[in-house]
């Protein structure tokens, strides 16, 4: 992504996240709000997948993608009561036992998140969801709509315990700075995750 389209992009988009990763296989990177092309808040470091950052991503690869995203919904451990304490602007799911993302490219639910039963399990490999790292996250846009089998899947914002621990191809960050962006983002949010120039 050119320095243009990122200016153009952030002129356009009213709130913008740029994480950037100072090169494809850093582990690592920096992440900076802006609305109306100003900086919100201090920058924050964040775990990348295990083989860094790139633009052409694979299912099971390591990589965080590259590109630009929307925010579609944020997800957590937490009740619908709690999680409306936080004014998130964006849809909510609430995670139970059951809730699984199917990384299994042969589904038909390839990249979706559900609830598990008998009558919708088709596939041999699913994430279960109900984990420490996704006490809270968001869903952004890679490989949704209709997805693309073993383009990637399951790729979220995250909690992390360490931003030294990298991650199987997700954005994770410490749980006060995830809330902190979840309780500003809206659904005109634009995430771009790129390599540094």
């Amino acid at each position: 992504m050119t320095c243009f389209v990122l200016a153009l992009l952030l002129a356009q988009a009213p709130r913008t996240i740029i994480v950037t990763a100072d090169g494809p296989g850093e582990t690592t990177a920096t992440l900076q709000r802006y609305e109306n092309g100003t900086p919100v808040g201090a920058p924050v470091r964040v775990a990348l997948g295990r083989a860094g950052m790139a633009a052409a991503k694979n299912e099971g690869d390591g990589r965080s993608p590259a590109g630009s995203f929307r925010i579609e919904s944020v997800f957590g451990h937490a009740p619908w009561s709690e999680a409306a304490r936080h004014g998130f602007q964006l849809p909510y799911r609430p995670l139970t036992s059951q809730t699984r993302c199917v990384d299994d490219p042969r589904s038909s639910h390839y990249n979706r998140i559900l609830e598990e039963t008998p009558a919708n399990k088709d596939w041999t490999s699913a994430e279960e969801m109900l984990i420490p790292d996704y006490k809270w996250g968001a869903v952004i846009s890679y490989n949704t709509g209709r997805p693309t089998p073993g383009a990637g899947s399951c790729i979220f914002l995250h909690v992390t315990r360490s931003i030294e621990k990298p991650t199987a191809g997700c954005t994770a960050m410490s749980e006060a700075d995830l809330l902190d962006l979840l309780r500003w983002a809206t659904p005109d949010t634009v995430l771009i995750q790129r390599l540094k120039p």
